[in-house]
């Protein structure tokens, strides 16, 4: 099987323009990272009234499935005459470029897209401290943060991956204002405003679920959450919904700003679909301290440092696990997503 996930930003960014051809491929320049040539790159293929879109990169460090399933996608897959597709290749380019999750100014991109900044999360406060500690003092903080996980229970992931907008250089941090990725996305889809009858997003990420199993997240309810399970079967969990499923015996919560209620804002008066297909890879007793470490890092300066370099690479394979049986097992789901949204 080709070889579809890079080992970089760069190396994910020229497969997919490789794979591209003919097509025409929008570029939007990162303003930080303009001499370097990192952005986001767009190819928007047919110009039905259904539009799909694809997102990769949302999560910086999780950019080399969704990149994967686009490339293979613009190879293998025929799209219908009644859709539009759009393929949004790293959309958070900063966090591709660097290895992180975040995007420039330290926001979560998938808790930027409120329509009123929210409030104060304060489960988050109780950990912010611990979670911020200096690298050299990380091991009495995970004590103390391993003791508060067993009294919080379910909390404690919530309070950490939610989303929280009081501290800047936190974790999770929502943003006070929308990230540059969020502009571009925006921008993006406002150009089809008006001009499609449905809207259908899917965008693809890493960490959550089984090892090598697919699962698909919605969080919406009513019409659009029957649109959803219609697509994807009864086994998507919709952390909205009244029976407040999750997987396996970690319990999903509603995540505050998360890009649906976007998709939403911009297609306002017609059908929306939102849809995250997660592809599993380690728990997260192992992905989580990794995520803490790059974090701490960070917010002390020592990004350049030998044991911060480490720790992205680390992170970045956690997020794309270089196992054959897997890969072949996440390209095959990303593809197979992909064409249930555009042959129905």
């Amino acid at each position: 099987m080709t070889d579809y996930f890079g080992t970089d930003y760069f190396s994910c960014r020229d497969r997919f323009l490789d794979a591209a051809g003919d097509h025409v491929v929008e570029f939007y320049a990162h303003p930080d990272l303009k001499s370097e040539g990192v952005g986001t790159h767009v190819v928007t293929i047919g110009e039905g009234e259904q539009l799909c879109v694809v997102t990769s990169g949302c999560h910086g460090v999780e950019l080399p499935f969704g990149s994967a399933v686009q490339t293979a996608a613009l190879q293998q897959l025929q799209v219908p005459a009644h859709m539009t597709l759009i393929l949004i290749h790293a959309l958070n380019s900063y966090g591709g470029y660097h290895q992180r999750r975040f995007t420039d100014g330290n926001i979560d991109l998938c808790r930027n897209f409120w329509t009123r900044l929210p409030g104060a999360n304060a489960a988050y406060q109780r950990l912010a401290t611990l979670l911020n500690a200096h690298p050299d003092e990380a091991a009495a903080a995970d004590i103390e943060l391993a003791s508060l996980q067993a009294a919080m229970g379910h909390e404690f992931i919530s309070a950490i991956m939610g989303g929280q907008f009081s501290d800047p250089k936190g974790f999770s941090y929502g943003g006070n204002s929308p990230a540059h990725a969020r502009l571009v996305l925006e921008e993006i889809l406002a150009a089809h405003q008006g001009r499609v009858s449905e809207c259908r997003v899917l965008d693809l990420h890493t960490g959550v679920g089984p090892h090598g199993e697919p699962t698909f997240v919605c969080l919406q309810k009513g019409k659009a959450l029957a649109r959803a399970r219609s697509l994807c079967g009864e086994g998507l969990v919709a952390p909205l919904a009244d029976e407040n499923p999750g997987i396996g015996s970690r319990k999903l919560h509603p995540a505050v700003g998360h890009p649906t209620e976007g998709y939403e804002r911009i297609f306002a008066g017609i059908p929306v679909t939102s849809l995250v297909l997660e592809m599993g890879t380690y728990p997260p007793e192992e992905t989580l301290p990794l995520l803490i470490a790059e974090h701490r890092y960070e917010y002390h300066g020592l990004q350049g440092t030998h044991a911060a370099r480490a720790t992205k690479a680390a992170m970045w394979q956690q997020h794309a696990p270089e196992d054959g049986h897997w890969r072949d097992q996440a390209l095959a789901a990303g593809l197979s997503a992909l064409q249930r949204l555009t042959l129905s």
